[in-house]
């Protein structure tokens, strides 16, 4: 989890702003003995694609009536993906696995992690708006292929 969000929080570290959230993720990257902070979930899936995403500072919202946006993070590349979200994610379209019941293990920790590869999450969910979800993005998201 340390290593998903260091990669992502690396992407335009030059314009690092301090703050409740970008505070709490800092402080976890470098403390190995903090938990995961509160308020912060962080998802996986199989990514049998080519094309590598990295975002940072996007909203994305089920535009059913009781959902409410989520701020996102997002890293994809063979062979898989990660979704890092604040707040509760609610109304995602697909279901891909969670870290959440090893958020507060050792750092040393081991685990094995499920991974289902059958049916596949659509290669560009959650970046791609589809006509349940509205997406709002921050400076420097970067959509790359060979």
């Amino acid at each position: 989890m340390r290593s998903v969000l260091g990669h992502v929080a690396a992407q335009g570290v030059d314009r690092y702003k301090k703050g409740p959230l970008t505070e709490a993720v800092r402080d976890y990257i470098l403390d190995e003995s903090l938990p995961l902070p509160e308020g912060l979930s962080i998802f996986y899936w199989a990514y049998p694609h080519s094309a590598h995403v990295m975002v940072r500072d996007a909203a994305i919202m089920n535009v059913a009536p009781s959902a409410k946006p989520f701020a996102m993070w997002l890293l994809k590349f063979f062979p898989l993906a990660f979704m890092i979200a604040w707040d509760e994610p609610h109304g995602m379209e697909f279901t891909p696995h969670s870290f959440e019941s090893w958020r507060s293990l050792p750092f040393s920790y081991r685990a094995e992690l499920p991974l289902t590869l059958r049916p596949t999450i659509p290669a560009y969910w959650p970046e791609a708006p589809t006509d349940n979800t509205l997406i709002m993005y921050g400076q420097e998201a970067i959509h790359a292929v060979a």
